[in-house]
């Protein structure tokens, strides 16, 4: 019941703003485990983290996938995986193996598979670019994920998840240019989702001025997602659960030529 209402409900966001955004083509959920641990102050304890993968003793993530796919026909899962988590072995040992196989198990569904930075705007407690961690090593973060899946068109970027409390939103339109730089400079093609402030519930998006828009050189490749809530019971309590919906955003113009590659040191911390 909880999959029906989120899709009727992001069927009619579309709908209702059918002036701004081209009818829904993508609906999906999270598939969570690598972000537990993960707070909404950037910090992030990944020995309490629990990959959805059965092979790693933890929830049957390709299992769910698969019956969302045949039976409700959704099309993109969000992988969520904590910063420190991916980058903790340089992207090259254990933790970035696990979520790859996370990746690949979606991608084995046919489904689009978004990575995403469960970050919140921050690392260890601080804004990105407005405090300790700079945009460059955001924009670094990023080189190195999009170079690794950069021959997948069904990978998607989810540069951020639910940024909150920015105190400069244009500031913060400032880092995810440079991570949109970063990732453009490697040659990836696949969408991107460039996610607004707050938590992306679709009644409280905040927009960026016009003026300070986010450019990339691929048209139309800019993704917005938007949240809604749907109610799951558990016993006799009542539990919210976030369920992202995804509507393509074609508001955004070309460009401009892109910047030099950045090397790709995504395990630096600032």
């Amino acid at each position: 019941m909880a999959s029906k209402s989120f899709l009727a409900l992001a069927l009619s966001v579309a709908t209702a703003t059918a002036q701004t955004f081209v009818p829904l083509r993508f609906a999906g959920v999270n598939i969570a485990g690598f972000d537990f641990g993960c707070g909404t102050d950037g910090t992030c304890n990944i020995t309490q983290a629990c990959p959805p993968l059965t092979q790693l003793g933890c929830a049957d993530g390709l299992g769910q996938m698969q019956h969302f796919v045949e039976n409700d026909g959704y099309n993109v899962f969000r992988l969520p995986v904590g910063w420190q988590y991916l980058t903790y072995s340089q992207m090259t040992g254990t933790q970035f193996y696990n979520y790859n196989m996370l990746v690949n198990a979606c991608l084995s569904t046919g489904a689009y598979c978004e990575i995403d930075i469960h970050s919140y705007a921050r690392y260890d407690g601080e804004i990105i670019g407005q405090g300790r961690p700079r945009n460059e090593v955001f924009a670094e973060l990023w080189y190195s994920i999009a170079d690794y899946w950069k021959y997948e068109n069904r990978v998607v970027f989810g540069v951020m998840n639910e940024p909150h409390d920015i105190p400069d939103i244009v500031t913060w339109a400032g880092s995810v240019q440079a991570a949109v730089t970063a990732i453009r400079s490697t040659g990836a093609n696949s969408q991107m989702i460039l996610l607004r402030t707050l938590f992306c519930e679709y009644e409280t998006v905040t927009l960026i001025p016009t003026s300070t828009l986010v450019a990339s050189p691929i048209e139309r490749k800019f993704v917005m997602p938007v949240f809604c809530f749907s109610m799951s019971m558990r016993g006799h309590r009542r539990r919210p659960r976030r369920v992202p919906a995804y509507l393509l955003d074609h508001q955004h113009p070309r460009g401009h030529s892109i910047a030099p590659a950045v090397p790709p040191h995504a395990h630096r911390a600032w």
